[in-house]
């Protein structure tokens, strides 16, 4: 029997860490430990939303939970701008991490950011865009995301990412997960993945692949972490 792994799952924009609600417990019944921190200003942490909160806001959050919680050999997923997150761990701190998994997510290399995705700001904060652009299946689902998310501090999408090694090259297991269902956003990061030997999925669904199809999206992280 394989031994139980440290699962962290970083949400992406407007979202918390109810976006892995489904998901979570094929991982736990696997007998893994799960952790969906929620990042500063989003999710439960929502009345803490400042329009000063940074893109290295977030990655502090994350890095000082994994600290907090003497976490070791992680398996460090992200899901959209939670790509940018995990990228940043994995470089400050590779001896963390034993593999990242990709959610649908951006792949930034040093230097580069989101702004260019910006479409309207509002007081400092990037108003959710409607669940139906990201190709949820369900319209129940549809009404449950749109009422869940919350704006995005916008200087996180403005801020550059800083990134001492090429993105993912301190992480020796990397998986890309493509939401089929969600064209053509994620293609260049997808093309990076491809061109850097990263394993690639594709589920056939929209970007919110945790909830439409979460015991697929699960299957993969549980592979992830096989020993190896």
């Amino acid at each position: 029997m394989n031994p139980p792994a440290d699962f962290v799952l970083v949400h992406g924009a407007w979202h918390g860490s109810w976006s892995f609600e489904r998901v979570k417990p094929y991982l736990e019944v696997a007998g893994h430990r799960v952790f969906t921190p929620d990042l500063t200003g989003l999710g439960k942490r929502q009345h803490e939303f400042r329009a000063d909160i940074r893109l290295e806001t977030h990655i502090r959050d994350i890095a000082t939970f994994i600290e907090q919680h003497q976490l070791d050999r992680i398996i460090l997923c992200g899901h959209s701008y939670g790509g940018l997150l995990i990228s940043a761990i994995a470089d400050r701190m590779p001896e963390r991490v034993a593999a990242l998994v990709y959610l649908d997510a951006f792949v930034l290399e040093n230097g580069e950011n989101l702004a260019r995705l910006i479409r309207r700001e509002k007081n400092g904060g990037l108003p959710p865009l409607p669940a139906a652009y990201f190709g949820v299946a369900s319209a129940a689902d549809a009404a449950m995301i749109d009422s869940r998310c919350t704006p995005q501090p916008a200087l996180t999408w403005r801020d550059p990412i800083k990134l001492a090694a090429p993105v993912g090259s301190r992480c020796r297991r990397v998986v890309y997960v493509r939401a089929d269902g969600w064209p053509p956003t994620m293609s260049p990061s997808e093309e990076r993945a491809r061109e850097r030997g990263w394993h690639i999925v594709h589920l056939p669904c929209g970007h919110e692949m945790m909830q439409d199809m979460p015991e697929a999206t699960a299957r993969i992280l549980l592979d992830a972490a096989q020993p190896y």
